[in-house]
């Protein structure tokens, strides 16, 4: 079993690796201060975030189901700088988002700006909710050291 729980930490990882990689590649070359760039930037890399999450989730999975405490806080302090990038991301969408939308003529393409929009709304308002469980879960193995709890 326990070979088993380092394949999801070893597939985790990767997933965390390659989609933080993607999501960071998203913001260079830097165009900060044009809002269309911020807009789009912001909008992909949200759409980008399931796959390094899911990454944090299966490595805190498998750190806590071999009792590995120091992974899970490092997997934990990963989560949380997530919860921080999508913060610093709704500040920024929330100064872009309005420019851009008064900026577009075009109905046609000012339906598919609302649609982004709601979209990234919502997972701006989902991630951090979604990942602060998810470190908050780790954090009670974390300080006790006992993943009884967590049905293993």
């Amino acid at each position: 079993m326990d070979r088993c729980w380092r394949l999801v930490i070893g597939v985790g990882t990767a997933f965390w690796a390659v989609g933080w990689l993607d999501v960071g590649l998203l913001w260079f070359p830097q165009q900060v201060g044009m809002a269309g760039w911020e807009f789009g930037v912001i909008s992909e890399s949200l759409n980008g975030l399931p796959v390094p999450v899911i990454g944090t989730v299966f490595v805190l999975a498998g750190a806590v189901a071999l009792g590995h405490r120091r992974l899970a806080r490092a997997a934990q302090f990963g989560g949380l700088m997530a919860v921080l990038a999508v913060g610093f991301m709704a500040v920024l969408y929330g100064l872009s988002a309005p420019v851009t939308l008064g900026s577009s003529t075009d109905p046609t393409g000012m339906g598919s700006i609302k649609k982004t929009m709601v979209r990234s709304l919502i997972q701006l308002g989902l991630y951090p909710v979604l990942i602060g469980w998810v470190v908050l879960l780790a954090n009670r193995f974390v300080k006790r050291g006992d993943n009884s709890e967590f049905g293993t």
